[in-house]
């Protein structure tokens, strides 16, 4: 962690002379982490002033088909963060929508703090499971919803990665911080045996905090 944040703060030092003014133009921005998670979010970034700017998002998650592995049903056990859970069930749904003022705080409009709001909804519905035990098997039938909305903390620095040769250029925005998540979930099995049927109810409510760091790709709209 250490080393991480050492590393974000080294890459805002090493061009602090970039002559960059992204508040000329307005961007279509894309975090590519999330892609290798299935899940594809756009932000598109309006300016409003001379230093504010205000990013409007939305994604969806893709389901895959399949059962979670054993590896993927231990991990969403031990880690109750709702990320992980989803995360390793592939039949999760995900959709999300955010609104992020922006605000630059150098005159050379390349190091920004932004207060992110957030909501997102994951869910499945009617999911096969096999339970497997020495003594016998069973099977179940699972639907899950949950209800997210959080806010975040942010700083990061745009800096070019390279023009276009269409006049356009794209940048990279790497981004540090901390936030505050409410999650509402219900889970909903139905076990069936041979012998027996077992329906089990769960919901509830949890908030917690969370860390975030990534990197954005920025690709001008406008010359």
């Amino acid at each position: 962690m250490k080393k991480s944040v050492f590393l974000f703060f080294l890459l805002i030092s090493c061009n602090c002379f970039a002559q960059v003014d992204t508040l000329k133009n307005n961007y279509l921005r894309i975090q590519p982490s999330q892609v290798l998670l299935r899940e594809l979010a756009l932000q598109y970034e309006q300016t409003v002033a001379k230093r504010l700017t205000i990013g409007l998002g939305a994604g969806y998650r893709f389901p895959k088909r399949g059962q979670p592995s054993e590896i993927g049903e231990l991990i969403s056990m031990m880690a109750a963060d709702y990320r992980f859970r989803n995360v390793v069930n592939p039949p999760y749904h995900g959709l999300r929508l955010s609104i992020a003022p922006r605000y630059y705080l150098n005159p050379r409009k390349t190091l920004f703090i932004s207060a992110e709001l957030f909501v997102r909804y994951w869910w499945f519905n009617n999911v096969p499971s096999d339970y497997h035990k020495t003594t016998n098997s069973y099977g179940s039938i699972k639907s899950e919803h949950m209800d997210v909305r959080g806010g975040k903390l942010l700083i990061g620095y745009n800096s070019p990665l390279l023009s276009l040769p269409n006049g356009h250029k794209l940048y990279y925005t790497p981004f540090g911080g901390f936030g505050l998540r409410s999650k509402e979930y219900l889970y909903i099995t139905q076990y069936n045996n041979i012998s027996t049927s077992r329906f089990e109810k769960e919901s509830g409510k949890i908030i917690t905090p969370s860390i975030h760091m990534g990197i954005f790709l920025a690709y001008t709209l406008s010359k």
